[in-house]
């Protein structure tokens, strides 16, 4: 799988709101360990709204219809 050009765009459910993004990833990404995610976060390969996501610990909120993270 080439994961850097993966593009998702879940919907944030209201059991995953304030989840952490690495965790919330690797729920939505099963075919990738969480240790894999929270690498390419850290090398800056995930992005959100063209913003590059760098913090495993972000949380994943609901905001009417797209996916939002928060610092």
């Amino acid at each position: 799988m080439n994961t850097e050009n993966l593009i998702i765009t879940p919907e944030v459910t209201a059991a995953e709101a304030k989840m952490r993004l690495d965790k919330y990833l690797a729920l939505k990404l099963p075919e990738l360990s969480r240790s894999r995610i929270q690498k390419l976060i850290e090398i800056g390969m995930v992005e959100c709204e063209d913003v590059i996501i760098a913090d495993n610990a972000m949380k994943v909120h609901i905001s009417r219809s797209e996916e939002r993270v928060s610092r």
